[in-house]
């Protein structure tokens, strides 16, 4: 289900935005595939009560998104932008 983990187990993920750079998440677990219609009303609040923690995560993720790509994405697939 979405969102999901998009690093290895050492916190390696390929950059945002066809950026193939490889940079490590360090101190958080980097999450792609925000599907913020779908997931904003339920599973986002409900991920808020049983784990802060991933929102963290969830956060750092978007901001590292937009500092790689340039801006903040709306709704990021697969580790890049869409016209959504």
């Amino acid at each position: 289900m979405l969102p999901r983990t998009f690093s290895d187990v050492e916190g390696y993920y390929p950059g945002f935005s066809e950026n193939y750079t490889i940079h490590q998440a360090k101190d958080f677990t980097y999450y792609c595939d925000f599907s913020m219609w779908d997931i904003y009303r339920a599973v986002l609040p409900l991920y808020s009560i049983l784990s802060p923690s991933l929102t963290g995560d969830f956060s750092k993720s978007f901001i590292v998104k937009g500092q790689q790509g340039g801006w903040l994405p709306i709704f990021p697939l697969w580790n890049n932008y869409t016209a959504a």
